[in-house]
């Protein structure tokens, strides 16, 4: 008996209104604006080879493995090389603050509210697990998702990312269900339908983009690794309807 569904975030129940190139562009320009107003005889070219040297330093550091970014230090790192001064409180303004255009841009997509809402008027409990930077906090905040889930799992918090098992497992303590009670919802199968599959949860991949060559791209996939999901579905009232026919007696 499915008690519990477990959602990914990003692609499954939000989008941002503006391409993530064009956030984080404006973002790094608005730190560098930040910075400048501290260092004023800084230039941007020098700016935007020491960001680019300390992250690409700090992504080297947990290449292969399923850990977090952690961006605080990263930003902390940036004010060292900077010579600036780096105390708590400028480090997590810098943070804020260029994840602020990208939080005010993520919208709930059209059938989420829809499948939230039906999911707990039917009794299930309800998790989300998201690989986000502390910019999940931001907007977390905003979209006020503590009103609908019992569970919040940022990989962040827990400096590890989907696929991990240990996120998986967390979820379903904190939900206090079984594998086999679970249902993850999410958008990407790699770290969505094999994370959850292989602790023993169900696994329902969401497709919004109906795109032929990627749906073939991802049935290759699931062939090549041999876990197949549970339902693949092409948006959330689908996959609703598929856990409400889960739960019929047969």
């Amino acid at each position: 008996m499915i008690k519990a569904i477990i959602f990914d975030l990003y692609g499954t129940l939000v989008r941002t209104s503006e391409s993530h190139k064009t956030i984080y562009r404006k973002a790094r320009h608005k730190v560098f604006k930040m910075i400048k107003l501290r260092k004023p005889y800084l230039n941007y070219t020098l700016f935007n080879h020491i960001y680019n040297l300390v992250l690409n330093n700090q992504l080297s550091k947990i290449k292969g493995t399923f850990k977090e970014i952690d961006l605080i230090e990263t930003y902390r790192l940036l004010l060292l090389k900077l010579n600036t001064e780096c105390i708590s409180k400028n480090v997590y303004s810098l943070v804020k603050n260029f994840y602020k255009r990208e939080v005010n841009s993520v919208v709930f997509y059209d059938d989420a509210i829809y499948a939230i809402r039906e999911l707990k008027r039917l009794g299930y409990k309800l998790g989300l697990i998201s690989n986000a930077s502390i910019r999940f906090k931001f907007v977390s905040e905003r979209l006020k998702f503590f009103k609908y889930f019992d569970v919040l799992l940022p990989s962040y918090r827990w400096k590890l990312v989907k696929p991990h098992s240990e996120l998986f497992i967390k979820a379903l303590r904190g939900l206090n269900v079984k594998p086999y009670e679970a249902v993850m919802i999410g958008d990407v199968y790699t770290d969505d339908i094999l994370g959850a599959r292989r602790v023993g949860m169900h696994g329902i991949l969401l497709v919004r983009e109906q795109d032929p060559q990627k749906i073939e791209r991802i049935h290759e996939l699931i062939n090549e690794v041999g876990i197949e999901p549970d339902a693949i579905v092409k948006n959330l009232y689908d996959a609703v309807k598929v856990i409400k026919e889960w739960s019929m007696p047969r």
